[in-house]
């Protein structure tokens, strides 16, 4: 994310003379032509999936993690091995031409191997993420990476005492730092939940799990709710010894088991929780349920109230969910299975929580697609079918200000044409975060509960702009 200067001169317009349109994107840790994971896009509007890159050694191999869109608009990713010294690669997709870059190879060195999860865009621009082995005694690094320069710096060693193996990504909180969690490591082994101060290049240890009273080896990445606390999931221990639900308050410093994963309602989460509007909690599980394959599951942070919502079934909708849920701009949710469908090879599903509805979309196929989704969910972009964008236009200043904001963002000169129609401000990651119906040619929206950083603006009329919440 950009640096908070006079920020109204960068805003960009992705402007078409042709039909834009949306679509996920996604990566598969195994299948395409050497079976060594793909790129892919899905259209969930004419319900093809379109394979977009093979990955196969030099330009990576077996992404296991998820992708980001920064603000210059290309998807950045990382894959756990391949490259010159088949610890991982770094790379960079190119929307407009279809080509993928290698930017950094991981060496086998103390900055830093094995890259897993997604990669964070600060305000900055530059991107964070961690490693699960390397450093000074291979127990993983916290690492920053520069697309402006292409410098890539380690930025903290986890030694033990403060986690080790990392294997989710890292989020913002509302107080600009960064959390995560490492699935061992501190006082008890059980795991840790650290925070990065990214202006201080400082880690510190926040909480040591443990067994029954939080859980043990958490996993995926944090999420921060509407009331301000971070949740996440654990993978182990708990009361059931299957895994917790928890949160973690920033201010004071505290940790609430919520609940405690149990056999006949699913089992072992390895993802990261997910908030709708209406409020609740989406999460999945690896094994469990009626089918011993996994569940979709509904948690009320208020209520405490745990529901399950499906139950995971081979051909029917896939087995055994390793990643993470995303709600599309239809409203819709989108996951992944690593197993099941008719190929065994995983499947990409569709829920509706309205109705209560799970529809398998797509059958994961190997060379085709690719297979075995791992430890990953699909991020939504706006795709420009002409493959023609145009930066730095015209933009009236006054049509979004102020810019940066810090509570209220209004929009002016809206076209009358979009009346009627959704007004979305999403993240770096494709997340819809706040969603209107334009009614008048000025709209307002309150971004007070946002997080600091840059996030974008986005209309039916195919205009795209950034602004950034102080």
């Amino acid at each position: 994310m950009l640096k908070k200067l006079l920020f109204w001169p960068l805003l960009t317009v992705v402007s078409l003379t042709s039909a834009q349109s949306k679509k996920l994107y996604g990566m598969t840790f195994r299948g395409g032509i050497i079976d060594r994971g793909t790129l892919f896009e899905y259209d969930y509007n004419t319900n093809t999936n379109v394979k977009k890159i093979d990955f196969t050694g030099s330009n990576g191999t077996n992404p296991a993690g998820s992708l980001l869109q920064a603000s210059n608009g290309k998807l950045y990713g990382m894959t756990e091995y391949g490259g010159s010294f088949n610890n991982g690669v770094l790379f960079e997709y190119d929307l407009a031409t279809g080509v993928l870059t290698k930017k950094y190879e991981f060496p086998a060195t103390a900055s830093g191997r094995v890259p897993t999860g997604a990669l964070i865009q600060l305000s900055s621009g530059k991107m964070y993420g961690v490693t699960s082995y390397g450093g000074t005694e291979n127990k993983g690094t916290l690492f920053e990476y520069d697309p402006a320069t292409n410098i890539y710096t380690k930025k903290a060693d986890f030694n033990g005492t403060n986690g080790y193996r990392p294997k989710g990504s890292l989020m913002q909180a509302s107080n600009g730092k960064l959390y995560g969690t490492a699935s061992f490591g501190g006082n008890t082994d059980n795991g840790v939940l650290f925070e990065f101060d990214a202006n201080t290049g400082i880690l510190t240890k926040k909480v040591n799990f443990i067994n029954i009273t939080y859980g043990s080896q958490p996993v995926g990445a944090l999420l921060q709710g509407t009331d301000g606390d971070l949740y996440g999931v654990t993978n182990d221990s708990g009361t059931e010894g299957w895994g917790t639900i928890y949160k973690y308050n920033i201010t004071t410093n505290t940790v609430t088991k919520l609940y405690d994963f149990e056999y006949a309602y699913g089992t072992r989460s390895n993802g990261t929780l997910m908030q709708t509007p209406d409020g609740n909690l989406y999460g999945m599980t690896m094994y469990g349920g009626a089918h011993n394959q996994g569940v979709l599951y509904q948690f009320n942070p208020l209520t405490h109230l745990f529901t399950k919502k499906i139950d995971f079934y081979e051909i029917v909708s896939g087995s055994i969910p390793f990643g993470s849920l995303m709600m599309a701009s239809n409203n819709k949710i989108y996951g992944m299975t690593y197993w099941g469908g008719n190929t065994s090879d995983g499947t990409l599903f569709e829920y509706d929580p309205g109705s209560n509805v799970l529809t398998k979309k797509y059958d994961f196929n190997n060379i085709n697609n690719g297979r075995n989704p791992y430890q990953s969910y699909l991020i939504e972009v706006t795709v420009n079918n002409s493959l023609s964008v145009h930066d730095q236009e015209s933009v009236n200043p006054a049509d979004i200000y102020p810019n940066p904001v810090k509570e209220v963002l209004t929009i002016s000169h809206i076209d009358k044409k979009l009346h009627n129609s959704p007004i979305q401000i999403i993240d770096g990651t494709g997340k819809i975060l706040l969603q209107q119906v334009i009614r008048h040619e000025q709209e307002k929206i309150n971004v007070s509960g946002l997080i600091p950083g840059m996030y974008y603006l986005k209309t039916e009329g195919n205009v795209n702009r950034k602004f950034i919440k102080e």
